[in-house]
């Protein structure tokens, strides 16, 4: 388990099949789900298929971009 202080997390299942346990709970989540895991919060995805997992991972905010 991890978290991330400071950032949401949204993540996209590009391929592949899965579970989240996230805040002691778990969901099942397949291919083209959206998982929205909020600010902090511990949480674990595991690959509960046959085939290797794809996600694409998004966190905001996730700090700051640099000044020009």
């Amino acid at each position: 388990m991890h978290n991330h202080p400071g950032s949401e997390e949204f993540d996209y299942v590009i391929k592949g099949s899965g579970e989240v346990i996230c805040d002691g709970e778990r969901q099942s989540f397949k291919q083209n789900d959206f998982m929205f895991i909020p600010d902090g919060v511990p949480h674990q995805h595991v690959n509960t298929g046959d085939e290797p997992l794809w996600l694409i991972w998004l966190y905001t905010p996730q700090g700051q971009l640099p000044k020009d």
